[in-house]
Parts: C-alpha cells; sequence; structure tokens
C-alpha cells in the first residue's frame, strides 16, 4: 500500500512538472507570436515609409529585380518621363522604357550585364507628349545580403532648364563679345562710308548729262546705302537698348506695324487673319521698340510665303500678367538645324539679309522683361509668339 502511494505520488509530480512545461512552452508561444507580430508591424511601417520616402523624393527612381523586370518606380520618374509608373512596373525594362526614352533601359541593361560597376552619365530622351529632356542618370547595381546581385537602381534628374539657362548665359557672353568688336567695326565703317556717298552724289550731279555714266554711279550709291543700313543695324545691335515705357494700346501697334508692312504683304500674296480683341489692350511698354518687332516678325512671315498663304496675328492674355502677341505663317517653317541659330546675330538664310531683325527683336523684347520663341506648326509654317508683362489690367 505505501509502496502504490509512492508511485501515485511520483506519477502527481511528473504530471505537474509535465503541465508546468506546456505552460511555459504556451507562454513563450504566446511571446514568440506577439514578437513576429510586432516585427511584421514594424516591416510594414519600414515598407510604407520606404515608399513613402521614394514618393517624395523629387528625382526620378527605377528599379529592377535580377530578371530585368521594374519593380520601382517612384512618381517623380512617372511625371518626369511623361508615363503612367502602373503601366511600367512588372515590365521588362527594354519593352517598359522603349521609343524616346530607350537610353534609360540601356543604362539598366548594360549595369545588370556588368554588375561590377556603376554608370553615371548625361542621357537626352524624348517623352511621348514630344519634350526632349537632358537628364542626369547615376545606375548602380543591387545586392542580396549574400553578395549576389538583385537587380539595378537608376536615379536621375532633369537638367533641360539648367542647361537652357547655361546656353543662354553662354549665348549672352558670346553675343556681348561679339557685339563690342562690331560696334567697333561699324564706327570705322561708317565714316568712310560717309565719305563716298557724298562723293559719289556730287558725281551724280556732275554727270547729269550723261545717263549711262549717272546710273552707274547710282548703283554705287545704292550699294552705299545698303551698306549703311548694315551700319545702322550693328550700331542698333550693339548699343544698350533702354525702353522708354508708358501706358499703351498693344493692339494699335499691331495694326499700325501690318499697316507698315502692307506693301510686303501684298507684294508675296498673302492672306491676313487678325485675331484681335475688340477692346483696349493695356500694356506698359515702348511703342516705338515693339513696332520694330512686330514689323520684323510679320515682315518675315511674308517673305515665307513668297506664293502666298495666310499670315496670322494674334494678341491675347493667356494668364494674369501676360500678353502675348503670335505671328504664324503657312510658308516651310523652321529647319531643324538652323532652329538653335534663329536669333543669333548675322544668320539669315534670306538673300541680302543682314540676319540681325531677329537678333534685335529678340534684344528688345528682354530689355522689356519678356520673352520670345518660336515653334513649327502642326499644320505647316512657322509661329513666333512675343510674351511680355501686361504692368497693366485691362483698358
Amino acid at each position: 500500500m505505501k509502496a502504490a502511494t509512492m508511485e501515485d505520488r511520483k506519477t502527481e509530480e511528473e504530471l505537474a512538472a509535465l503541465r508546468e512545461a506546456f505552460r511555459e512552452f504556451g507562454a513563450l508561444t504566446e511571446r514568440l507570436q506577439s514578437s513576429h507580430d510586432e516585427l511584421t508591424r514594424r516591416v510594414k511601417e519600414l515598407t510604407e515609409e520606404q515608399a513613402l520616402i521614394l514618393e517624395g523624393i523629387t528625382d526620378g527612381v527605377l528599379a529592377t529585380d535580377s530578371s530585368g523586370r521594374l519593380a520601382v518606380v517612384n512618381r517623380a520618374a512617372a511625371q518626369i518621363l511623361g508615363l503612367r509608373a502602373e503601366e511600367l512596373r512588372g515590365r521588362g525594362v527594354s519593352a517598359a522604357l522603349a521609343g524616346g526614352v530607350a537610353p534609360l533601359a540601356r543604362l539598366l541593361e548594360e549595369t545588370l550585364s556588368r554588375p561590377d560597376k556603376s554608370i553615371g552619365t548625361e542621357a537626352i530622351v524624348k517623352t511621348p507628349d514630344g519634350r526632349e529632356l537632358v537628364l542626369s542618370a547615376s545606375t548602380a547595381p543591387l545586392r542580396d545580403q549574400a553578395g549576389r546581385v538583385a537587380g539595378a537602381v537608376q536615379c536621375f534628374r532633369d537638367l533641360t532648364t539648367l542647361k537652357e539657362l547655361e546656353r543662354r548665359l553662354e549665348r549672352k557672353d558670346r553675343l556681348e563679345a561679339l557685339g563690342e568688336m562690331a560696334a567697333g567695326v561699324a564706327h570705322e565703317i561708317r565714316n568712310p562710308l560717309g565719305g563716298i556717298r557724298l562723293y559719289a552724289s556730287l558725281l551724280e550731279r556732275e554727270l547729269a548729262d550723261r545717263p549711262e555714266a549717272r546710273r552707274t554711279v547710282g548703283k554705287v550709291i545704292s550699294g552705299v546705302d545698303h551698306l549703311n543700313r548694315i551700319v545702322e543695324d550693328l550700331l542698333a545691335f550693339t548699343k544698350e537698348i533702354v525702353p522708354e515705357p508708358r501706358a499703351m494700346d498693344l493692339r494699335e501697334v499691331v495694326e499700325q506695324a501690318l499697316e507698315l508692312a502692307a506693301p510686303k504683304i501684298d507684294s508675296s500674296g498673302a492672306r491676313v487673319l487678325r485675331r484681335l480683341p475688340a477692346g483696349r489692350v493695356g500694356v506698359v511698354a515702348d511703342p516705338g521698340l515693339l513696332m520694330r518687332v512686330f514689323l520684323n516678325l510679320i515682315i518675315n512671315a511674308a517673305e515665307a510665303m513668297p506664293e502666298g498663304g495666310e499670315l496670322t496675328v494674334s494678341v491675347r492674355r493667356p494668364a494674369a500678367g501676360e500678353t502675348t502677341v503670335e505671328v504664324a505663317d503657312t510658308g516651310p517653317g523652321i529647319a531643324p538645324e538652323k532652329a538653335r541659330k534663329i536669333f543669333n546675330p548675322f544668320f539669315s538664310d534670306k538673300p541680302g539679309g543682314t540676319g540681325l531683325g531677329l537678333a534685335i527683336a529678340h534684344r528688345i523684347v528682354e530689355a522689356h522683361g519678356g520673352e520670345i520663341s518660336f515653334a513649327n506648326r502642326f499644320s505647316g509654317g512657322a509661329i513666333f509668339t512675343v510674351t511680355l508683362p501686361s504692368g497693366e489690367g485691362r483698358g
């Protein structure tokens, strides 16, 4: 009986120990589950935090997996490239980044094929909506904890505006140097030209009874006058342009420019379309200087259509504080190789042209705090746009 009691007691102790072990195991399991839940929550928070950081970055970020499929496309990348992020993710880079943005795909593919180096370069891309962008792109391999290549990441920044500003500054420096040289040359030429014209005029009078000889002298005088106009243009280009602004009606100045250009328009056979507001378009500017700008643009448009066409002149206010004047033609447009030189002095494809008209127009508009630009029209021809600060409410 006593032995049985001892046996029962031993069994109870073992059961108690087993129950305690199960209890501790259950507590440990609960702690493990709690730790797992906490870890899952933290990972989720970190992932969401990383996603928020990625979306907040103003640089474009693209990342691929090891097979070359896009896994990450942040908001800035989609906006810069004019693409939809959801249409890019999960696709191979060569298929997702095709056409004008293919240079970015090639950089990612090169990094995946040669993961021993990072790549940093400038790339010129063309977006689906027709914008040409200069991007600074850096691409590097992604590696897992074991050091194996897990993909590639690319960051890029839009440098287009910065490059345009650099180009303008370089152009300004070149023009200043050119202006100094041209001013010196113009003054050196002007004095002897005056003397040549004076003596040619005296000779013309002396040859009143010799018509043939007189006509020859007349050609000399015409040549001198042409040279003198070039010198005047040179001096106009090189001297500082200081507008004398006053409240004026821009519509009236445009109408006067059309009137002065009428002989040239008529000789080209062009038809004028006016898209002008009914009332006064008030701006604060120098009417004489702006007249020169509009007259030059209108004459150029007429000369671009020697066999006739439509010359459209528009005045409008696209935004508060801005007024634009557009001069459009239906001619051949401007060839791409000429586009970058169009406002450069001495660049002209017109016979007898000095190449100073648009250069002076550019300086006049800039002196008013405005901008002048051009584009080829989809329907054919070119359109020049002058944007001016209004400086005055609608009158």
